[in-house]
């Protein structure tokens, strides 16, 4: 098992944890929660990730990952003034899910410290979303 934190370009707090498989095959879990001060939509992301570790040298790994995921999001109403008039817009909530594919690489600090990058495209998810993500993780 592996635990990880880290930051992407889509969310401003993501946690992750990983269970191995098979040797090469890891099911990776991840959450991500996106809530920016002076924006008024808010997320939280769960996905489910296959990834088949493709081992490069002792300390470097590639893998290609597939995957599914669910985003639960929060928008607020709000008042904006445009000159003389101003508008409110309604909030709401939403639930939206599909596939997402991606790529990364995982290098080894030691025995059980790592770094990583992650790019994964979630053509479904609230539209078409593209998330980069750097991770620090310990394996258990």
């Amino acid at each position: 098992m592996k635990l990880g934190a880290a930051f992407s370009s889509t969310s401003s707090t993501a946690f992750l944890a990983s269970s191995i498989v098979l040797r090469e095959i890891h099911l990776f879990i991840h959450f991500h929660i996106y809530h920016p001060k002076n924006d008024h939509v808010s997320d939280f992301q769960l996905g489910l990730d296959v990834q088949y570790l493709i081992h490069i040298s002792d300390k470097f790994k590639i893998y290609p990952q597939i995957g599914y995921g669910f985003a639960f999001v929060k928008e607020d109403t709000y008042t904006t003034t445009n000159g003389q008039s101003s508008i409110t817009v309604e909030g709401g909530n939403k639930t939206d899910g599909g596939f997402q594919i991606g790529a990364g690489l995982q290098y080894n600090l030691g025995e059980n410290w790592f770094i990583g990058a992650d790019y994964r495209y979630q053509p479904a998810i609230l539209g078409r979303v593209h998330v980069i993500m750097a991770s620090v993780g310990y394996r258990f």
